[in-house]
């Protein structure tokens, strides 16, 4: 089976006006999941597909970053003002200094993206242990015992036969059935940071694991129509 191309599907840095919302996002996801039931996936393969195009958004992440994910690495919880959040932890490619990184996504905008995420981690544990509270693991309420530490360490994308994914596989399904390079969730993730979250160019680097600002900036596209809707909510 021939690898997938980073040019077949490739969305260019400047072009993502097709989801400038958030909503736009969700119809992506949506989409292609019309489209894996057309072709007649298996449940579990399209509740996984769905859930691995969330966190590519949500976590802004590389694909080869993603791949390696592990259950331990996903967490909800809530800060002091009970606000609701997941992390992810992922690793950070390509920068020496900061091999790791932290993401995070809110309930109250994000949480179309977030179900997506919970459904399939919580078949993936049921179908490891179905006696495990499944949100208590998640909120990291368990004792790490020899057999929580055992599930937690586990790759949080798998094959229907539990092996871990591959990242041509990851890519493929990308190709296959949401019709972009996987490489374009980062860029729409990265542009709504700052035009619906009012980012700066520094908290985006920080967002994407870049070694400076110089690399951020590539992947913010600002257009008119941003700029026209923050000077009419100033001017309200």
């Amino acid at each position: 089976m021939s690898k997938i191309k980073h040019s077949e599907y490739y969305r260019s840095l400047s072009d993502i006006k097709e989801w400038r919302f958030i909503k736009d996002v969700k119809t992506l996801i949506l989409m292609a999941e019309h489209r894996m039931r057309k072709h007649k996936l298996k449940e579990f393969c399209i509740v996984r597909n769905k859930a691995v195009g969330a966190m590519m958004y949500l976590s802004a992440g590389r694909v080869s970053e993603v791949n390696d994910l592990y259950i331990k690495d996903l967490k909800i919880y809530e800060n002091r003002l009970h606000v609701q959040y997941m992390s992810m932890d992922l690793p950070n490619r390509k920068n020496r200094k900061q091999r790791h990184k932290r993401n995070i996504a809110n309930f109250k905008n994000e949480k179309f993206f977030i179900d997506c995420i919970y459904t399939y981690y919580r078949l993936l544990i049921k179908m490891t242990n179905p006696e495990i509270n499944v949100k208590k693991l998640i909120y990291g309420k368990y004792e790490i015992t020899p057999e929580i530490a055992d599930i937690l360490n586990r790759p949080l994308w798998v094959t229907i036969v539990n092996k871990k994914l591959k990242v041509d596989s990851l890519r493929r399904l990308f190709y296959n059935f949401y019709h972009i390079n996987s490489h374009t969730f980062r860029k729409i993730r990265l542009t709504h940071l700052v035009i619906h979250y009012n980012m700066s160019a520094k908290e985006v680097q920080n967002f994407a694991g870049h070694s400076s600002v110089v690399s951020s900036e590539p992947y913010i596209n600002i257009t008119n129509k941003d700029f026209e809707a923050k000077m009419d909510f100033i001017a309200r």
